[in-house]
């Protein structure tokens, strides 16, 4: 079950909504983990039982680390083992020989469930925080649904938090059901359809295709895959507000980026925020802060945030090379003519890094890149040149969206008199992206983009 599918936008998410404020209070967080198991269920009763196991068996781990707290080879012993049985089941799920046998995850919930656990072990041995003696809300972190599909990873402390701070009510709702009605928007009306331009120019043989084709294909990947992953995040984030909890950004407009590190700052921010707590800081420390070695762990730090998502060796050279490159900026960054051309030269390498990404196979992503430098002798032919006339306005409209520009336009409305302007227009709005939304989705039949095997 999407979280852009009919049967969730009109059943799942407003019946739930509903008992959770008829329940008592003081209930409600078991209401919550009910709710969630029910979300697991729907995805099959293989992940249900898969996540049931998981959780306990991080639960137990966690009180084992904290009770062998006094003797630090013995808690180190059994982090060890927690953290590799985590990482096996990661391992295991994510190789497409088990999935295609077993189809437990939809989207990437392993992911972002082995980030939850891994940090929440760290932590307990670090001394950071406590094992949590209450599997019931143990178990809500670890599954609950609108973090599942695509996080954020959460700290156990940053989530209990906002459990305890949680604010609700009908103005919480209306929130909520705004933001997800824009995740909503950019998942079904713009990534799914500047897809189709991604899926036109990808369907065509790579030694044949033009420069302008394959320019205009990495582009609309790039906009696509932004606006898929930040949509089903808004989607989360906004079904999370509706119970009161208020979760994380996850992107933060990273497209047109002023430079490498502004992206790498910018995309997937709480993923690459543990990519750093976890791994980057703690072996920084190890080895004593040579630069060499801080370059060459930032390096390989991205290459493991690659396989996160995909554990291919594309998505390794991907991260790889976006580690490659924030080391290297990171040492001219001084330098003013990189600072004036930074959106261009930030784009034109995140491209070719996006080539890598979404190919099959490394010698695909390296036919793809030759064709984007005219290798196949052909600059542009009638099929790119009809795909820029047919997909102009949208990729357009996709820049545009994928910029802070609109976003700041509001919050400047907001700020002088046109305030009670738009509350008044904001739910009208918000009903006709349902309208449009539901449209595209009942057209299609699903929303669904196959655009990561994660």
């Amino acid at each position: 079950m999407e979280f852009s599918s009919l049967i969730f936008i009109y059943g799942f998410l407003p019946l739930s909504i509903a008992l959770y404020y008829a329940f008592p209070v003081k209930h409600r967080d078991k209401l919550l983990l009910l709710i969630s198991a029910v979300f697991c269920a729907a995805q099959s009763l293989y992940f249900l039982g898969f996540t049931a196991v998981y959780t306990l068996f991080n639960f137990l781990t966690g009180k084992a680390v904290e009770a062998s707290g006094d003797k630090k080879r013995l808690s180190a012993a059994v982090l060890s083992v927690g953290i590799a049985a985590d990482l096996s089941a990661f391992i295991l799920l994510k190789s497409e020989t088990f999935s295609g046998e077993v189809p437990i995850l939809g989207f990437i919930g392993i992911s972002f469930m082995t980030m939850s656990a891994v940090g929440y072990l760290a932590d307990i041995y670090r001394g950071r925080i406590k094992a949590e003696k209450n599997i019931m809300r143990f178990a809500l972190f670890i599954i609950f649904f609108p973090k599942l599909p695509l996080g954020p990873p959460l700290s156990y402390s940053s989530f209990t938090g906002m459990l305890r701070k949680k604010k609700t009510g009908l103005s919480e709702i209306g929130t909520g059901l705004g933001i997800f009605m824009i995740g909503l928007a950019k998942k079904v009306i713009f990534a799914d359809n500047i897809y189709q331009l991604y899926s036109a120019v990808s369907s065509a043989e790579v030694r044949s295709i033009s420069a302008l084709s394959a320019w205009l294909g990495a582009f609309a990947y790039m906009l696509s895959l932004y606006f898929s992953l930040s949509g089903i995040a808004d989607m989360g984030i906004g079904a999370a507000r509706c119970f009161g909890i208020k979760m994380p950004q996850s992107f933060n407009y990273p497209v047109f980026s002023m430079g490498i590190r502004d992206f790498c700052i910018k995309w997937h921010i709480p993923a690459v925020r543990w990519i750093k707590h976890y791994i980057i800081t703690p072996l920084t420390a190890v080895s004593k802060k040579k630069k060499w070695q801080t370059a060459l762990i930032t390096i390989a730090a991205w290459g493991i945030f690659g396989l996160w998502y995909e554990l291919s060796l594309n998505k390794l050279i991907w991260g790889l090379f976006i580690g490659t490159a924030l080391v290297i900026e990171s040492n001219f960054s001084s330098q003013k003519g990189i600072k004036a051309a930074s959106v261009v030269y930030t784009l034109f390498v995140m491209l070719l890094c996006w080539v890598f990404f979404f190919g099959d196979s490394l010698s695909y992503s390296l036919h793809y890149l030759i064709a984007m430098i005219g290798g196949n002798n052909n600059i542009a032919d009638s099929v790119s040149l009809y795909l820029l006339k047919y997909y102009a306005v949208l990729l357009l409209a996709g820049a545009y969206g994928a910029t802070d520009l609109f976003r700041n336009l509001i919050i400047k409305s907001k700020k002088i008199k046109l305030r009670k302007a738009m509350e008044i227009i904001s739910p009208v709005c918000w009903l006709a992206l349902l309208i449009i939304c539901t449209a595209l989705i009942s057209y299609s039949g699903t929303s669904e983009m196959l655009l990561l095997k994660m």
